[in-house]
């Protein structure tokens, strides 16, 4: 079920909705309704797999030596962990972000972050691992996969001061960490599922190296959510997209 804000006010643990349609007459969306596209029977297990809101002080931002190399302000943390059936199903880990930094008072706004969010999918599943198993297409290894990483937009202001987008990212943002797995064969692993880990970088155009020192980290804030969700076997994208290319060992163009 989800939280739903509507009309200004907060509604929790929603398991479905219902809106008005376009000409008259309503129409009923449920929470699973709009995450069909993972698979068949798709089912929210847990939609606080992990919760995270912090403020940016409480990493290690202020201590960070400004650079145009990426570095890590907060590693990873581990999310709730939970016994899978790989029998039967396959996972997604969803995981929903946004950071949100404030700048001091007469911070000079051009090459500045100002906010970067995003989505992050993980799917947990099983596929043919070595070249024994491509001719038998056998899938029996245990992955967590990323799935799509490039959800994510970068709102800034650029060298002449406006206000504006990109989805690189610089500035404070959140970098996929794949989940792991207590065995990779078997059918009931425990899955640990592990949060993005924060990242800092510095760039001429999106975040001067001279900006670090104004932004307000006791007032910027990190928000992160992991769900999980559940799908029969077999019936997510990305397994059929490997299967389909590893058939293609025995079966080339």
């Amino acid at each position: 079920m989800a939280n739903i804000t509507l009309m200004g006010a907060d509604y929790l643990d929603v398991p479905s909705i219902i809106l008005p349609k376009t000409g008259g007459g309503t129409a009923q969306y449920n929470e699973t309704q709009f995450h069909t596209w993972m698979g068949d029977n798709c089912i929210l297990l847990n939609n606080n797999l992990f919760s995270q809101d912090i403020k940016l002080s409480a990493t290690s931002f202020d201590s960070w030596t400004a650079s145009t190399t990426a570095g890590t302000i907060l590693a990873a943390q581990n999310g709730t962990v939970t016994k899978i059936d790989l029998e039967n199903y396959e996972y997604y880990i969803e995981w929903t972000w946004c950071i949100d930094l404030k700048q001091l008072e007469g911070a000079t706004m051009e090459a500045m972050p100002d906010r970067t969010y995003g989505e992050f999918y993980q799917v947990v599943h099983q596929r043919p691992y070595g070249l024994a198993s491509f001719e038998t297409e056998a899938d029996t290894y245990n992955y967590c996969t990323v799935l799509f990483t490039s959800s994510q937009y970068n709102i800034y202001y650029n060298t002449s001061g406006t206000h504006t987008w990109t989805t690189t990212m610089y500035g404070v943002y959140c970098t996929n960490t794949a989940g792991t797995l207590s065995s990779t064969s078997s059918l009931t692993p425990n899955l640990t599922p592990k949060s993005p880990a924060i990242t800092a970088r510095c760039n001429k155009s999106y975040f001067a190296t001279d900006r670090k020192t104004e932004i307000d980290s006791a007032n910027s804030t990190i928000k992160v959510v992991g769900k999980l969700y559940r799908v029969d076997r077999d019936s997510s994208p990305i397994k059929n997209m490997y299967m389909n290319a590893v058939h293609l060992y025995s079966y080339p163009l």
